[in-house]
């Protein structure tokens, strides 16, 4: 019998499909954010490099729009709740406005980076992930969000990227 992750992002995936995509205006999707609700607790998901296997990012649901946050490293142990929570935050913060995980991938230090901003609604469009053999993989929100909800509904806990 299926989680109730597992059910929800399968879900998820349906509202995915019925919305078109998780980009631009459709990121502030009232259907979008509240199929993503319930997986705001999961613990974040380790993504590896479909090269080398080596871990490129952790991902997490940000339910304050709908997307898929994502960091190099996780969170302190003690600070680990499920969700956005897991994901590493910068020390110390310098740009306050900023989500801590957008932060991070701003700062071009880690293997989260963004790609381009071209996106009205203020959230990165695409973000890059370089892994130490070399390998480059640039994901949408549309396409991270697609490879989350596909890994948690089939209870996987890790996602392989590929280009």
């Amino acid at each position: 019998m299926p989680s109730t992750a597992s059910t929800a992002a399968q879900a998820a995936v349906l509202v995915l499909d019925e919305v078109g995509d998780a980009e631009g205006v459709n990121i502030r999707d009232a259907r979008l954010k509240g199929a993503l609700e319930p997986l705001a607790g999961t613990p974040a998901l380790e993504v590896c490099c479909g090269r080398c296997r080596g871990r490129v990012a952790w991902w997490a649901p940000e339910t304050v729009g709908a997307f898929i946050a994502a960091t190099q490293g996780r969170a302190k142990p003690r600070r680990r709740h499920g969700g956005i929570s897991d994901l590493a935050e910068p020390a110390p913060r310098t740009s306050i406005g900023l989500a801590p995980w957008i932060e991070l991938a701003s700062s071009g230090k880690t293997s989260v980076t963004i790609e381009d901003w071209k996106n009205p609604s203020g959230w990165p469009l695409r973000l890059r992930f370089t892994c130490r053999c070399g390998a480059q993989y640039t994901r949408t929100n549309t396409t991270r969000m697609r490879e989350y909800l596909t890994a948690i509904g089939s209870e996987n806990s890790m996602i392989f990227l590929h280009s």
